[in-house]
């Protein structure tokens, strides 16, 4: 977790030195912190989290464009396969309607290493299923 939680301080110290204004969620932020966050986010133009911070129950409409950066091996084929629920479930957050919305981008950031190339692998088939295009 501290790698990725470093990751996210980093990611939005870069969005922030770019002009941006990210809203960090991670699960190391005191409650009341987190819950008011998790509702800034309802409007915010980027929000930066973990994926089991950020993955269920949330209703963010307005979200264009979603960056996985953690490696995450999903199979579909696999009954139950919670990895495969998670990826599914957020895709489909940043695929809900919403006025002005015209997109939904998927960016998928690989480790060229072995796990990080099989696991897109796998992930790659989800996207396809779901409707997406690669590049």
């Amino acid at each position: 977790m501290a790698g990725i939680f470093y990751f996210g301080i980093s990611l939005t110290t870069l969005a922030a030195e770019a002009g941006l204004k990210p809203l960090l969620i991670h699960g190391q932020l005191p409650a009341k912190v987190r819950l008011e966050r998790m509702a800034a986010a309802k409007s915010a133009q980027l929000i930066i989290g973990t994926s089991q911070l950020l993955s269920e129950g949330l209703d963010f409409p307005h979200l264009e464009v979603l960056i996985f950066a953690a490696p995450m091996s999903a199979v579909i084929d696999k009954a139950g396969d919670p990895a495969a629920t998670k990826l599914i479930q957020s895709i489909g957050r940043c695929r809900r309607p919403h006025p002005g919305k015209t997109r939904a981008l998927i960016i998928d950031l690989v480790d060229k290493c072995a796990f990080g190339v099989s696991a897109f692998n796998k992930r790659q088939h989800i996207y396809r299923l779901q409707g997406f295009g690669g590049i």
